[in-house]
């Protein structure tokens, strides 16, 4: 696939009193940083709780600010 991808393996004193397998860290080569959109797509997907939750908290704070809030200006309409 990919000759010039390496990887390294980080161990802990933690991870090696306790036996766990080592955190591996894939590094990409160069040309291949950019993300296609089923990249972002799946990341989406995959976080759609947060996203969501992030976005419903939002309007809702925004809605009671709008609803609670003191109006500054009355609107007046003449014929």
């Amino acid at each position: 696939m990919m000759d010039n991808q390496r990887s390294l393996a980080r161990y802990t004193r933690s991870e090696i009193s306790a036996g766990l397998p080592p955190v591996t860290i894939v590094r990409r080569a160069a040309g291949s940083q950019q993300l296609s959109l089923a990249d972002v797509m799946r990341t989406i997907a995959k976080r759609k709780v947060p996203i969501l939750s992030f976005a419903i908290l939002i309007f809702c704070a925004a809605a009671a600010y709008a609803f609670l809030k003191t109006p500054s200006y009355e609107g007046v309409a003449r014929l």
